[in-house]
């Protein structure tokens, strides 16, 4: 009786193929779902060897039809200039030779010419700008070339000038890589950078001048303070700028812009020492302000008044579920001055008593847990308040758990889930959500200058009443020590030291 072959069928003593073809290559094999034929063949030694050559034909065309389809996500993916060079040169085959003739022709520009006899000096200066200024164009066209072909995963032979990161895109993938990047600040990098791009081009790194920041700086001026709406969002700048001009619509404010600035600042500031630039030409320039009138200006932000706080925490102890962000949040932050995301971070573990004192630890230690700066990490005490609000009871209930401490409800149901991290890796930007609702539609607070936030203000004027000192300030609120001459020294003032000056003041009555 003949011997069984993995891949193949037995009929009348001879082998014939039957191999199952895999979804993603069936297209090669014109839709079949199995591949079939007569080996041909009564030896099994021979039948297995033309099933695994059947086999090898079938992986290699599913590795194909897999690389169809990231080619396709990656063509997706491109830029729209960077689209534009490949459906200009008819595909990715076309693509690739174009930038050979222009790698080529970069390079023959490059060797230039003799300029002396026998041309006149002047017409040898005239012909070597004009070679120069050939250079330019055929480096420049190749190095976009260069950029669309690598993100389609191509091999490319590099030009004379330095590969690889050679634009502003680049180089902050590059920066975020180097600095771990939160994936918020990363986004918000890479806005950024597009909308430089989208005004100036894809200028190369060793292009860019101060001039191409201060045009940048003095058009984003000019830009919409709110880009998500479906009629602006996916909009180019210029369109943008067009735009809010038109319609008179609101514009970005002077913090916004410094943030672009800095973004852009900081990524030519990176590029010098890890070698990707030889000068920084962005390190002098700051934008100018027009001389303002002090007394005109607003605060962006504004401390609640003690008896909105009041009435805050007040809804929160009657209307939320005691498990719940929503119920403690307010308390902790108008109590302990601490942030948004360093109370819905923390887990059960950072709430506990050490040598007779309640604390919580505001860390980074924890996956999941991010923190401000270096100074934003500490441990405080729990004010008094806190504790009779029913804190301390509430968070040894969690023990045992892992995971954040507090809950919220699932949207659209009454049903309790742990906090979780977004996509930007942030804890509270949904609880952030419900507290705006809060304060606009239930207590009627809708001056925009009131947020989150205005609770830490609200401690800190309660704080400087009660003529709290300056380190323990700082300790608690876990702010900065600069300008102080003696913060560097000793180790900073003791839990119940601090935990004598929090019980002195509450923003409620102040």
């Amino acid at each position: 009786m003949a011997r069984k072959v993995d891949g193949a069928q037995i009929r009348g003593g001879r082998y014939y193929l039957n191999i199952r073809i895999p979804v993603e290559a069936r297209a090669a094999f014109d839709g079949k779902t199995h591949l079939r034929d007569a080996l041909k063949t009564a030896d099994p030694k021979v039948a297995e060897q033309k099933v695994t050559l059947a086999r090898a034909q079938i992986i290699e065309a599913e590795n194909s039809a897999r690389q169809g389809a990231n080619l396709s996500d990656a063509i997706a993916a491109l830029p729209a200039d960077q689209r534009r060079l490949l459906d200009d040169a008819g595909g990715l085959d076309g693509l690739l030779k174009e930038y050979e003739r222009s790698r080529v022709a970069a390079a023959f520009t490059a060797v230039g010419d003799d300029y002396g006899e026998p041309l006149d000096p002047r017409e040898a200066r005239l012909q070597e700008a004009q070679d120069r200024a050939a250079h330019n164009v055929m480096v420049d066209e190749a190095k976009r070339e260069a950029k669309a072909l690598t993100a389609l995963g191509q091999a490319v032979a590099p030009l004379t000038v330095a590969a690889g990161v050679t634009g502003l895109r680049e180089l902050a993938a590059a920066y975020c890589e180097a600095k771990n990047t939160a994936p918020g600040t990363r986004e918000a990098i890479e806005a950024v950078v597009r909308r430089f791009i989208e005004y100036h081009g894809d200028v190369a790194l060793e292009d860019l001048t101060t001039a191409h920041l201060r045009e940048y700086a003095t058009a984003a001026k000019g830009l919409p303070r709110v880009t998500s709406s479906k009629k602006l969002r996916g909009m180019a700048m210029p369109d943008l700028l067009r735009v809010a001009k038109a319609q008179g619509l609101e514009t970005i404010g002077e913090s916004t812009l410094d943030r672009h600035v800095s973004m852009l600042k900081a990524l030519t500031a990176f590029a010098v020492p890890q070698g990707f630039m030889i000068t920084d030409p962005w390190a002098q320039f700051k934008v100018i302000r027009p001389r303002t009138k002090h007394a005109t200006k607003t605060k962006a932000r504004a401390p609640f008044v003690p008896t909105d706080a009041a009435r805050i925490l007040a809804y929160a102890r009657n209307e939320y579920d005691p498990a719940t962000i929503d119920r403690w949040a307010p308390v902790l932050a108008c109590y302990q001055g601490a942030r948004r995301e360093e109370i819905g971070q923390m887990v059960v573990g950072d709430i506990f008593e050490s040598d007779g004192v309640w604390a919580m630890r505001i860390t980074d230690l924890e996956d999941g847990q991010r923190i401000k700066n270096a100074v934003s990490l500490r441990t405080i005490p729990l004010h008094p308040k806190v504790i009779a609000e029913g804190f301390t009871t509430f968070a040894k209930g969690q023990g045992g758990r892992d995971g954040y401490l507090f809950s919220e409800k699932e949207r659209w149901s009454s049903k309790l889930r742990l906090m979780t991290p977004d996509a930007r890796e942030r804890v509270t930007e949904r609880y952030g959500k419900r507290f705006s609702r809060m304060l606009r539609e239930k207590l009627d607070i809708k001056d925009g200058r009131y947020v989150f936030h205005s609770f830490r203000h609200l401690w800190e004027d309660a704080a400087e009443d009660a003529e709290m000192p300056q380190t323990h300030r700082r300790a608690l609120a876990g702010r900065s020590k600069a300008g102080d001459s003696q913060a560097g020294y000793g180790d900073g003032p003791q839990l119940k030291a601090l935990a004598k000056s929090l019980a002195k003041i509450d923003p409620l009555t102040n």
